[in-house]
C-alpha cells in the first residue's frame, strides 16, 4: 500500500507539541516537494501555531494523498491530550455526511 516515497512518513501516536510540531514540519517539507498533495484540514499548517504563541485550536485535524500511490493519511491532534498519525482508508469529504437535521 505505502510506496518508497511516502514510507516515511511516520504511522505514530503524537505525544507532545513537539511531535506535532516535527510532523508538520514533515508534511509541509512533502507538500512543498510534490509527494504529498492536501485533501483536507481544519486548518493550513501555517496557522497551526497563531502569532501569540497558541494553537489555532484544541483539535486539529489534517489529510494528505501520496502523489505517487494514492495512499491517505490522516493525522488528528488534541493539543492537551496528544493524537495520532494513522492510514486513512479513503479521503476526508465533508459531503459524504450530511446534516441529519430536519426541518420542521
Amino acid at each position: 500500500m505505502r510506496c518508497e516515497q511516502c514510507e516515511k512518513i511516520p504511522l505514530c501516536e503524537i505525544t507532545t507539541p513537539v511531535d506535532y510540531l516535527a510532523a508538520i514540519d514533515c508534511f509541509r517539507r512533502m507538500i512543498e516537494a510534490g509527494e504529498l498533495e492536501a485533501t483536507y484540514q481544519t486548518c493550513p499548517l501555517d496557522l497551526v501555531i497563531l502569532q501569540n504563541g497558541k494553537f489555532f485550536a484544541d483539535r486539529l485535524f489534517h489529510q494528505y494523498k501520496c502523489t505517487k500511490c494514492g495512499t491517505v493519511y490522516g493525522m488528528l491532534v488534541n493539543t492537551h491530550l496528544g493524537g495520532e498519525i494513522k492510514i486513512n482508508q479513503k479521503a476526508f469529504d465533508p459531503s459524504d455526511y450530511p446534516d441529519t437535521k430536519k426541518e420542521d
